[in-house]
């Protein structure tokens, strides 16, 4: 007994272009129904600061988005020592 979204009365989330929403701040809510009754519900909150890379995928704006550091590391954590093969 499986009802569309339109049965049920959802409406589908308006997304804007993601050129338009270039360093803006928006939020959503993600409601996943996860049993038999229509109101067994578990809504999620997504906050994004930079709604770009949200829409990036795999491109370049995501991988530029959080650059790695060579050297950043927990703290306590040490570095690996290069395998060299025995002579």
């Amino acid at each position: 007994n499986v009802k569309t979204a339109e049965e049920l009365g959802m409406q589908p989330a308006k997304i804007n272009t993601p050129a338009s929403l270039s360093g803006s701040q928006a939020s959503w809510t993600l409601r996943v129904h996860v049993g038999a009754n229509q109101d067994e519900a578990i809504a999620v909150n997504i906050y994004s600061a930079n709604v770009a890379n949200l829409f990036a995928g795999e491109g370049a704006q995501a991988a530029q988005a959080a650059p790695v550091q060579e050297g950043a590391q927990e703290e306590g954590a040490q570095q690996p020592t290069p395998a060299t093969a025995p002579t």
